[in-house]
């Protein structure tokens, strides 16, 4: 998958908010606060959306276990890390 120069602005943008959203230890909790997490998943989401990765995610069925998903998700190569 090749990048648009404006994904490639857009990622540049989402990354930096993820970075100072996870940053935020406002509550001393180690976790940022519940505002910072939402708008960070948020912008994970559009993320994604721009590597065109939504249709994987979509096969994660409720209840399962996210990191057996995930590893099973890499084990049968559906996402490749070079793409």
């Amino acid at each position: 998958m090749r990048l648009t120069e404006k994904e490639i602005k857009q990622l540049a943008k989402l990354g930096e908010d993820i970075t100072i959203g996870l940053s935020c230890d406002i509550n001393g909790m180690g976790i940022p606060c519940r505002t910072d997490r939402f708008a960070v998943v948020n912008a994970m989401i559009r993320y994604l959306l721009i590597h065109d990765v939504t249709s994987t995610l979509e096969q994660c069925e409720d209840g399962e276990d996210v990191d057996n998903w995930w590893k099973k998700v890499n084990e049968n190569g559906i996402i490749s890390e070079g793409d």
